[in-house]
């Protein structure tokens, strides 16, 4: 693994025997690994992530026969596999053998343990039961309507709710059949044979009679119905109650998530019995870990992963902060590479225009609200109305803790529960990692999160510091390790599915892992952030895009386009106001969308829009609004949807497409912003490509990638057009005369294909070099010394010198080729290596002080291969 990883998303659609067809595809285009999303059994009509049995590779997915097929053509090719992981949870649902054995036999199952459940939670509700919070209603209207019956099934007797059935405790049937039950009915008690019982229904006339009239009379009156509700190892409830009191802890705010207690020595064997087989096997060369903030201690995790998988290469999806750093001990290979998709996207977007960027989108949407104080106030809402259940059995744990302190004794329950969960709202990562002692990162963010808290409570300062100062103490295990356990969910939720939906002044920014307060990055510190990866996560991802990415990383470098010219862009915002302010719906004294869903849908459109496949656009799109106005909270949300608020939204968005005037004006400009975007494309792709750090593609994202936030980023991949593109470009040996010509064609698709392999082969050739050289930025001078990203990558007597072009709207016109020094001028670097030689094009560069012009005279980038100069001599 060290030339490039390729995102495969498995699902029904896309499963191995179909991903057997592209390795060779992979192959060629310079991939050495193949990165799958999960592979094992997973629910019906789900996700790979909602895990229903860990010792068994999915048979939607095609089985393990055709996944051991899969492996052996990835092996011919000399591809390996790195394999995602869910390690934190799996599906609540009767499919998954656990779930089903608790619900049969509740907290007396040999799997009650397998999960964070609390058997012994206070509210009468819930002593011994588990919350089931999977009904779209409250219980009793759901059986006054007829919708919630007893039925049999293969499992057993079940409530059947829609297609959900919820299988009884095992010790309620002896009360559900009488003394006038068949007498094959009661030999099969006290715990009856599920299957042996289905069978004889089906078989046994006398049987199924007295059983369909037994439960015709319990789904007709509504106390012998909730009599047996009430004896059953589970409560069935409204969704919605998982919000306010739940006693399983959830994957962030999922109901139908539950989290595993992995850091249990018998649960972790469990989760990992089919990977440890696929390691033994040699079918998997690495693992990435999924959600490692959620596990109890992700250290000690990640030491027994290590130790009973066998494998060295180990990633985590950890999302770091921008002055956060992986925790050094990790024995890991680093992340899944949002840490750089933040870094390489902050210098795409110009920093020196924040003050004009403040001031359009305060003009246009009057939100004059500071950014730190959006993101707190989200976090606080997501507590108190999404996850104040979570927060009361966080609590409760504190509330244990407390009372064995001296200077806990002047603090109400009342006080300490609202001093965390203004810590809580405060805290400014995703989590630390404080077991017995806290690290100084892990300290300087607990300090941190004290100060906000202590800022917007300054009452509450006591109980803050009080509960800060357990960190610091020896013991209090249960609650650290729920404490930090909630953070993650609770800025994922709060920041990543909240305020990136609400805070709009450029989306380009509004990323998995962001800061959009902090408006690009400055290339000296993206140079630094390369060198100390180079230095500490060598083999960690580079990604630009991914399954979770809020949108593709073509449409967030055309929204960087924006960045360039915001006094265009602002001249755009009033002439799109002034023609669409007739189609915004009047009800009361509001005007829907508002101003700021106005501004985001404009951005979004930019991003998104493609002049074929208009349909399919508007139709994405449409989807994308309802999605996005509900993640953000303000008018409508998914647990209270304002019908009334969508449709307008819904309405203005297509009264918009159906006015020719502003959609002349509109895909005209967007043509024009794509111009400028093609060519930030290639430049991102090959600074990805030659940074620090191993590639990752997405799948699909090797031609431009337009698209939004998940499910439009899982949209089937047209693979055939990728291969005849390859096959042409492989076809065609002299690559001055093929970069040059892609060039004229304006083909954007095919110029990003072109470079990635152009790329991967030298990648490929040098692999040592990209894993171990290091990274030296080259210094520029000049007129645009500032739009040029160039660096070197340093090995014995072998250099890879990447020049890769920014901001181009400054440096060329609509149209024109950002080529030669015509465009470039006095710009200029110093390149001290002998025998340049220009790897995507075939020229042969002069070394020492050159112009940029003469480096890009064909190609708009340049990656040079050089031997000789002070790394060595050639």
């Amino acid at each position: 693994m060290a030339v490039a990883t390729y995102r495969i998303q498995f699902s029904s659609d896309f499963n191995f025997s179909q991903a057997q067809k592209i390795a060779g595809y992979l192959s060629q285009l310079g991939i050495d690994t193949l990165y799958a999303s999960p592979v094992l059994e997973y629910r019906s009509q789900g996700s790979s992530y909602d895990t229903i049995d860990c010792g068994r590779v999915s048979r939607q997915l095609g089985g393990y026969s055709q996944l051991l097929k899969l492996s052996a053509e990835l092996k011919e090719l000399n591809i390996d596999w790195l394999q995602d992981i869910v390690p934190n949870h799996m599906a609540y649902v009767k499919d998954n053998p656990l779930i089903l054995d608790i619900f049969y036999r509740g907290k007396k199952s040999e799997y009650s343990k397998y999960f964070d459940i609390d058997w012994n939670h206070p509210s009468p509700q819930l002593k011994s039961r588990l919350l089931a919070p999977f009904l779209g209603q409250a219980h009793r209207k759901a059986f006054s309507q007829g919708k919630i019956k007893v039925v049999l099934a293969p499992e057993g007797l079940c409530f059947k709710y829609y297609q959900h059935l919820f299988p009884l405790s095992l010790n309620t049937y002896s009360a559900i059949f009488n003394d006038s039950a068949p007498p094959q009915l009661n030999d099969l008690l006290p715990e009856p044979d599920t299957a042996r019982l289905y069978q004889l229904y089906n078989n046994d006339s006398k049987i199924k009679n007295y059983i369909d009239q037994l439960l015709g009379k319990i789904n007709q009156d509504s106390s012998l119905y909730f009599s047996l509700a009430h004896k059953q190892n589970f409560r069935l409830s409204y969704y919605k109650m998982a919000n306010e009191l739940i006693n399983y802890r959830r994957f962030f705010t999922i109901n139908h998530l539950i989290s595993a207690a992995t850091e249990r020595k018998e649960v972790f064997n469990y989760m990992h019995q089919a990977l440890k087989e696929l390691a033994r096997k040699k079918i998997i060369q690495g693992v990435r870990v999924d959600h490692i903030d959620g596990l109890y201690n992700p250290l000690q995790y990640l030491k027994r992963l290590k130790s009973y998988l066998g494998l060295r290469f180990i990633l985590v999806e950890k999302i770091l902060g921008q002055k956060e750093n992986l925790p050094a001990e990790w024995p890991v290979y680093g992340t899944t590479g949002y840490d750089y998709l933040n870094q390489l996207n902050g210098i795409f977007c110009n920093t020196r225009n924040q003050a004009a960027f403040d001031r359009i989108y305060k003009s246009f949407t009057g939100n004059h609200n500071d950014f730190s104080s959006m993101a707190y106030q989200a976090k606080k809402m997501i507590l108190e109305k999404h996850m104040q259940g979570d927060l009361d059995n966080l609590a409760r744990q504190l509330l244990k803790t407390a009372p064995s302190l001296p200077d806990a004794q002047d603090f109400s329950p009342r006080s300490l529960t609202a001093a965390l969960t203004a810590l809580l709202a405060a805290f400014p990562v995703y989590r630390t990692y404080i077991n017995t002692k806290a690290s100084r990162q892990d300290q300087k963010f607990l300090n941190q999160a004290v100060r906000q808290a202590a800022a917007s409570q300054p009452h509450l300062v006591g109980e803050i510091k009080f509960i800060a100062r357990l960190f610091k103490k020896a013991g209090h295990k249960k609650f650290k390790a729920r404490f930090q356990q909630l953070t993650g969910p609770l800025m994922a939720k709060g920041f990543e599915d909240t305020l990136l939906y609400k805070y709009n002044r450029l989306l380009s920014l509004n990323e998995v892992g962001s800061s959009p307060d902090k408006f690009g990055i400055k290339l000296a510190d993206f140079y630094h952030f390369c060198q100390n990866r180079q230095s500490d996560w060598p083999r960690s991802l580079n990604a630009t895009s991914t399954h979770d990415t809020k949108r593709g990383e073509d449409a967030r470098l055309r929204l960087n386009v924006l960045s360039e010219i915001p006094g265009r862009w602002q001249q755009k915002l009033k002439l799109w106001k002034k023609l669409n302010q007739s189609k915004r719906t009047r009800i009361g004294n509001s005007f829907y969308p508002d101003r700021n869903d106005e501004y985001f849908l404009y951005q979004a459109m930019v991003g998104a829009w493609t002049s074929d496949h208009q349909k399919q656009f508007k139709s994405r799109m449409q989807s994308y609004i309802i999605k996005a106005v509900r993640e953000a909270k303000v008018h409508t949300a998914w647990i209270r949807p304002d019908n009334r608020y969508e449709k307008a939204f819904i309405l203005f968005f297509d009264r918009l497409t159906e006015d020719s005037r502003f959609m002349d004006d509109f895909s005209h400009w967007v043509t024009e912003i794509s111009y400028f975007q093609s060519f930030s494309s290639l430049s991102q792709v090959l600074i990805k490509i030659t940074s620090p750090g191993i590639p990752d593609f997405y799948q699909g994202s090797e031609l431009e990638d337009f698209s939004l936030v998940d499910p439009d980023n899982r949209r089937p991949v047209n693979y055939g057009r990728r291969i005849k593109m390859l096959q042409d470009i492989k076809g065609k040996r002299d690559s001055n005369n093929l970069a040059g010509q892609i060039l004229d064609d304006r083909q954007s698709d095919l110029a990003k294909l072109f470079l990635i392999y152009k790329a991967l082969q030298a990648r490929t050739k040098y692999q040592n070099l990209f894993i171990k050289g290091d990274f030296k930025p080259l210094p520029i001078k000049g007129r645009f010394k500032y739009n040029i990203v160039a660096f070197s990558r340093n090995l014995g007597s072998q250099s890879i010198i990447t020049i890769a072009p920014r901001f181009f709207t400054q440096l060329v016109s609509f149209n024109q080729k950002p080529l030669g020094k015509a465009v470039y001028q006095n710009t200029r670097t110093t390149i001290p290596y002998t025998n340049l030689y220009n790897l995507l094009t075939g020229e042969k560069i002069e070394s020492g002080n050159i112009f940029i012009g003469d480096i890009l005279k064909v190609f708009p980038l340049a990656m040079l291969h050089a031997e000789g100069g002070p790394y060595g001599k050639g």
